[in-house]
């Protein structure tokens, strides 16, 4: 992935990364409420030996620095801890001193400092004002008679902080905002990362090299289904998109079969297949819905009519095809028929191209609703049968390696792919997408043209029917226009 397509994927994610960084604010504004408050009070004592006849300043200095170490023990002494809490002016326990002491002795600057800690201000006051008055007194008398004594003088405290040195609110706040920021910042990454589900038109394109014919928004009213009434907004457009983006597919042979399929089921591609025909029929056209996927079958059910006849049973030679057509209105359908027990057989027979010509002379466009390519190759012998392929890819539910199985299905039959339908778009902006195809030798990623299946014959609409099209979606008048369509 790019720099930009993990700018982006923050961009998409902020509500994680807000969220993450909300709750390590809050975790830290927790952490502080429970940590007890602290004050503290340093003392800080310089160790002096003063010189005698018997030793230089250098030797004395040497015997402080061996010595400030020991000292710093001390202080925690049960004999000192003692004389702490007896010459206290308040209650005070012997555990509760010893753990608010510690004390640092440096060698080299020949200074001890003492830390003593405690949640209340005025017992750290007393415990500090204890160790300045009677420590160099213990230590003067525990080296009483020996050949060198030290000297501790106070050079600075005993004093106490106004605020409690723990917690530290504006620290643990700006480590909890940075921690939740972090974790925010890689909770995306992550899901980017291992997110193999295609999200954006980017991903479509990236993983097919194929033009996006169409990009159509999420629809309650895109179920299959036989009332007549029409589509209107944003739908419908998007369909009408679709349908001039096959009129004007770039290439020189004509097609009438269009066959949908999508890598798995449930990416919508019954529903894309139906209204297509629908929006073909808009023009007063002949056309036909062929639903191709004999293991499944559903459109005679959704239009509420029995189920065979049927493809199957045409397939099969027991009736004749214009038996097995069902009139709705303008759009005539072919449904599946009854289940039969192996569909792969029935459709690599010969009949099935034989069926294809055939209906060629029957209708202006043949619209096929082949089955999920990566379930069985049902689907993909389907398609090599039609002019054109369309695969249908959902935004959030397509994964990239079934669109990779898929155009190898596609491939294997050299089925040619005219491009694919972006489905189920939720964000709102469908209609910013560029759905006009672009050229097959346009800019693709490095390796996603080796998976594409290569086409057999590019397509062709005459200029006739190009011109009479295009003048016809201009002033909207398109009855009559497939009446005036030509057979090159």
């Amino acid at each position: 992935m790019k720099l930009s397509d993990y700018a982006h994927a923050l961009v998409r994610g902020w509500w994680v990364v807000l969220l993450c960084f909300l709750l390590g604010v809050a975790g830290a504004l927790g952490v502080t409420a429970l940590i007890q408050p602290l004050y503290q009070s340093t003392v800080t004592f310089y160790v002096v030996a003063p010189s005698t006849e018997r030793q230089s300043a250098l030797q004395s200095d040497e015997l402080v620095r061996g010595r400030i170490t020991a000292y710093a023990a001390l202080l925690t002494s049960e004999q000192f801890v003692d004389r702490v809490v007896s010459a206290s002016s308040i209650p005070l326990s012997s555990a509760v001193v010893k753990n608010s002491i510690s004390a640092f002795g440096d060698p080299e600057t020949l200074t001890l400092t003492v830390n003593v800690k405690d949640p209340e201000r005025e017992t750290t006051q007393e415990i500090a004002n204890q160790i300045a008055g009677t420590f160099g007194k213990m230590v003067n008398d525990m080296e009483n008679g020996t050949a060198a004594e030290t000297v501790l003088n106070v050079v600075s405290g005993p004093s106490v902080s106004e605020q409690p040195v723990r917690p530290r609110p504006k620290v643990n706040l700006a480590i909890g905002a940075l921690l939740g920021l972090s974790a925010g910042v890689l909770a995306v990454i992550s899901r980017v990362r291992g997110d193999k589900k295609v999200r954006s038109e980017a991903d479509l394109e990236d993983e097919t090299s194929l033009p996006i014919l169409a990009s159509i928004p999420v629809s309650s009213k895109a179920a299959v289904n036989g009332r007549t009434e029409r589509l209107n907004g944003p739908y419908l457009e998007a369909l009408r998109r679709l349908r001039t983006s096959l009129l004007f597919y770039p290439g020189a042979a004509p097609a009438q079969v269009f066959a949908v399929t999508s890598a798995a089921a449930g990416e919508g591609k019954s529903a894309t297949a139906f209204h297509l025909a629908q929006a073909f029929a808009e023009a007063n056209g002949r056309v036909l819905l062929v639903e191709a996927d004999l293991r499944a079958p559903s459109l005679a059910s959704a239009l509420g009519q029995t189920a065979g006849p049927g493809l199957g049973e045409v397939l099969r030679g027991e009736v004749r095809v214009a038996d097995a057509i069902r009139h709705m209105n303008n759009l005539d359908a072919l449904v599946a028929g009854l289940k039969v027990p192996n569909p792969t057989a029935l459709l690599s027979d010969e009949r099935l191209p034989e069926l294809m010509v055939q209906l060629r002379g029957m209708y202006d466009v043949v619209v096929v609703d082949a089955g999920a390519l990566i379930q069985c190759i049902d689907a993909s012998l389907v398609c090599a049968a039609a002019d054109g392929t369309i695969l249908v890819a959902a935004h959030g539910r397509t994964s990239r390696t079934d669109l990779v199985t898929a155009l190898r299905s596609l491939g294997a039959v050299r089925s040619l792919v005219l491009g694919t339908v972006y489905n189920l778009v939720s964000d709102g902006r469908w209609w910013q997408r560029l759905p006009i195809p672009r050229s097959r030798t346009g800019k693709t990623t490095p390796g996603a043209a080796a998976r594409a299946p290569k086409p057999r014959q590019p397509l062709h609409m005459p200029s006739k029917i190009r011109n009479s099209t295009l003048m016809l979606q201009v002033s909207g008048a398109e009855p009559g226009f497939w009446s005036r369509r030509s057979t090159p």
